[in-house]
């Protein structure tokens, strides 16, 4: 199934199919046991992001549901619709080779890791971690590798932080690593450019279309009018058929740009909707109350993708 195919199949779902109330006591360990059961005969991981965010009851979930989407489409060898996984990349100094001090060594004993990792999202939920590591230096730049590392590993150690003031309910952590790894954990190729690099806009692709579906999914529970939320299938089809292209090509780049740049209005226009036609709905008030303080979610990484955008362009004038 290709992703334009899951996402044809998705949009015949949303409107065809009744939706099942929201169901706001959920943990995200239980939404996304069913979450896993679900889509585990879906094979495109856009239409596992869709499918996350329609069944979400709040943006952390369909958040979880896009960016463990987004991981499934960078290491498919390893990361299946039933693992949750988290890319640790982020240390005190930053996400840049340069700041990535973790290392994987040669001992006596076999191969090393060791490091701390500042904030690894989802991690204390995790069933693999994938850890960025220096393997020393090439051309006097750093080596990064990714090693895959279960939780459960004697010398793993993830401590869980403050919840952050919006999508509390999406975990960050600590992660301290002196473990010992099996060759066959550390994934062939360039850690950084063959997965950290891309995965920044793997993830937005994913996240923003699981995004948009939680929001087309919240305006069909609370709202008679379906066209309340046709705005959003434009962006839904397009973050579809960008998944299926190059995610370091300029223009993949552009494209996802403009998708990004429409999106947040079409998002608050869904909760100004809601708030106006069930205003005597103390559920949909609260339902409303928490995806606004939850849309701060969408000016995370803003200055990345400025500067993604802007090298975007240069690349296509200089003919790159």
């Amino acid at each position: 199934m290709t992703h334009s195919t899951a996402v044809n199949d998705f949009i015949s779902t949303v409107v065809l199919e009744p939706l099942a109330p929201f169901d706001f006591e959920r943990p995200l360990a239980a939404f996304y046991a069913t979450h896993a059961a679900r889509t585990a005969a879906v094979p495109s991981s856009i239409g596992r992001a869709l499918l996350g965010g329609l069944h979400a009851d709040r943006v952390a979930f369909a958040f979880a549901a896009g960016y463990r989407a987004a991981l499934c489409a960078l290491v498919p060898s390893r990361v299946g619709p039933d693992v949750r996984a988290t890319l640790c990349v982020t240390e005190s100094g930053g996400n840049h080779p340069r700041a990535i001090e973790t290392t994987l060594t040669e001992t006596d004993e076999g191969l090393l890791l060791q490091g701390q990792k500042a904030f690894c999202t989802l991690a204390d939920d995790a069933t693999l971690l994938l850890i960025a590591a220096r393997e020393g230096e090439r051309d006097g730049r750093p080596s990064i590798r990714l090693v895959c590392v279960s939780p459960a590993q004697i010398g793993v150690v993830i401590e869980p932080l403050a919840p952050l003031r919006f999508v509390p309910e999406a975990s960050h952590a600590l992660l301290a690593l002196n473990t010992r790894v099996d060759p066959a954990q550390v994934l062939e190729g360039d850690g950084y450019t063959r997965y950290v690099k891309p995965f920044r806009t793997v993830e937005d692709l994913h996240v923003m279309a699981a995004l948009s579906a939680f929001a087309w999914g919240a305006s069909r529970r609370w709202l008679t009018a379906e066209t309340q939320a046709l705005e959003l299938l434009a962006s839904i089809t397009t973050l579809g058929d960008l998944a299926g292209r190059d995610p370091s090509d300029a223009v993949t780049h552009l494209a996802l740009a403009g998708v990004l740049s429409t999106l947040p209005l079409a998002l608050t226009r869904v909760v100004e909707a809601i708030e106006s036609h069930r205003a005597g709905s103390p559920d949909a008030m609260s339902f409303c109350e928490r995806f606004r303080r939850d849309l701060a979610l969408l000016k995370i990484g803003d200055q990345a993708r400025q500067q993604r955008t802007l090298s975007a362009l240069s690349r296509l004038r200089s003919g790159g």
